[in-house]
């Protein structure tokens, strides 16, 4: 088995903007690589970065809208923008963190991933013990309702029609947490709200909007937009 080497564009452009491990990288020598569709990839994603309520936030179309302007500005295809992207997750790149070993065997089945906990750590005042995990059949219901949206999503979400579906203020072309805050201003990414709002009717019947922050910050890239500057919200 032989590997193909990254086209040098790809590599620069990945080189440039790592928020979110974006490592580009190579199938490992003798290890078969998973046929990944676009929804699987999308799913996957939008738990590892924001949990199960990831599709109740900006945070999954954000995320859809960030591998859509990637794949397209590359020419390469939207799962190949999101291993790259993500390369431990879609075992790109090894590690040896337990949580991203099993969410990146969650599948179109909803079958139990092989590494689903069987504990976990918790810590309440000062005293950490290890608890009984709750099995994989609580959590596939929502595995599978993330996955068909994700699956909608994919299907029929495109740039052509994002001022439709769009979560965030302008165009994004990445995301990270608060741990790469320092990296992206080193970098010169200007952060794009993405957060959104719900509407209820209170008591008095008056009709109350609730924002709903994303958990990622997601930004825009000057060195690809032109558009992409400071807004001063003061």
């Amino acid at each position: 088995m032989t590997t193909r080497p990254i086209d040098r564009a790809v590599l620069a452009f990945l080189s440039a903007s790592a928020l979110a491990f974006l490592v580009a990288s190579c199938p490992v020598v003798g290890q078969q690589r998973e046929l990944l569709s676009p929804g699987v990839a999308l799913a996957r994603l939008c738990v590892s970065e924001a949990g199960w309520t990831c599709f109740d936030t900006g945070d999954g179309l954000a995320i859809h809208e960030v591998l859509l302007r990637g794949s397209a500005r590359q020419s390469i295809r939207y799962t190949s923008f999101a291993r790259a992207y993500a390369g431990r997750l879609f075992g790109a790149r090894p590690h040896d963190v337990p949580r991203l070993r099993w969410i990146g065997q969650m599948n179109e089945t909803g079958d139990a991933p092989r590494d689903w906990p069987a504990t976990y750590t918790r810590r309440r005042r000062g005293v950490t013990t290890i608890e009984a995990h709750a099995p994989w059949a609580t959590f596939r219901a929502r595995w599978l309702a993330i996955l068909a949206r994700a699956q909608e999503i994919v299907a029929t979400n495109t740039l052509d029609d994002i001022d439709e579906w769009g979560s965030c203020e302008r165009a994004v072309h990445d995301w990270g947490g608060w741990m790469d805050r320092d990296r992206a201003e080193r970098m010169g990414l200007v952060e794009v709200n993405c957060d959104t709002f719900t509407s209820a009717t209170d008591e008095a019947g008056e009709v109350v909007q609730t924002r709903i922050e994303t958990a990622n910050d997601f930004y825009c890239r000057p060195s690809v937009d032109s558009t992409c500057v400071q807004v001063d919200r003061r």
